[in-house]
């Protein structure tokens, strides 16, 4: 998005010779994109408070150039942007575990789960982790649930696709973070941590329903390298683990099989973690599965 739109901004340049001055906004600065967005026509403020648009639905990016430049309105003066059509329709209000939504069209983003795992620094409020579930990054319920995504065009670009990475296990021992790699074992590149004992490994990693150890485990050389370039950086490497360990209290694991023991391993030392909101969560989630 943000190549797209400067690139675009540099065409204007070609497009009008008259002198003038651009900016390029993709998320990266104070804009109300939804309502300029609105107020473009593109579409109208749904009560889960994002834009909607009749035949696109809410799946779509939203980026902004500001310019000098002068330009025809997209609305005519006797214009109204596209009406509500969110009726009586309440499926995203209902469905969101947190209860984020005081009411439609009113989100209080301190109990919305893409704020609790992405800028929420520290640790997250207990009365809101079990009903974060499995959610690491970010949450997107209030969308999914909506009609008018139903029939949403599924991208061809193919920058959206999740990130993979071949697998390579490697020994693990404590830093005073939590967990650091044995880099005499594996080189740098192909860094893939793992609880020392009855250890489950794939043949390739993938961001597309990530394995909660595989996060849990990851080392902050492992983060700065697997998401860079990525927004999964805003979470930063203590907030996505932490996210791990509270996913990892929710997940169910069986006592008496694999997966709980080796769960159990991997939250115990991650309790020792001199990272505060690592080591508490890493506690919370042994209440809940011991």
């Amino acid at each position: 998005m943000w190549e797209r739109l400067n690139a675009l901004s540099a065409a204007l340049g070609e497009r009008f010779p008259e002198a003038h001055e651009s900016r390029a906004y993709a998320d990266t600065g104070p804009v109300a994109e939804r309502l300029f967005a609105k107020y473009a026509g593109l579409g109208w403020l749904g009560k889960n408070t994002l834009l909607l648009n009749e035949k696109m639905g809410s799946w779509f990016f939203l980026g902004v150039i500001f310019t000098t430049l002068e330009f025809s309105a997209s609305l005519a003066p006797y214009e109204m942007p596209p009406a509500d059509l969110c009726g009586n329709c309440r499926q995203c209000l209902d469905a969101c575990p947190t209860g984020a939504f005081v009411e439609p069209y009113v989100l209080d983003a301190r109990r919305c789960i893409s704020y609790l795992t992405i800028e929420l620094r520290g640790g997250v409020p207990e009365e809101f982790r079990e009903a974060i579930g499995n959610k690491v990054y970010g949450c997107d319920i209030c969308q999914e649930v909506c009609p008018y995504n139903r029939e949403a065009a599924v991208t061809t670009i193919s920058d959206f696709e999740p990130r993979s990475w071949a697998n390579a296990e490697v020994r693990t021992e404590r830093s005073p973070q939590g967990l650091k790699p044995n880099l005499a074992v594996a080189s740098r590149s192909e860094l893939k941590l793992r609880p020392p004992e009855g250890a489950n490994i794939r043949q390739e990693e993938s961001l597309l329903q990530p394995r909660l150890e595989w996060l849990a485990v990851m080392s902050e050389e492992e983060f700065r390298e697997k998401f860079r370039g990525s927004a999964m950086k805003r979470t930063k490497w203590s907030g996505l683990v932490r996210n791990a360990c509270i996913a990892l209290g929710n997940s169910k694991a069986r006592p008496g099989t694999a997966q709980h023991a080796r769960i159990l391993e991997l939250l115990q030392r991650l309790s020792e973690s001199q990272e505060i909101s690592i080591a508490e969560s890493a506690r919370w989630a042994l209440s809940r599965i011991q």
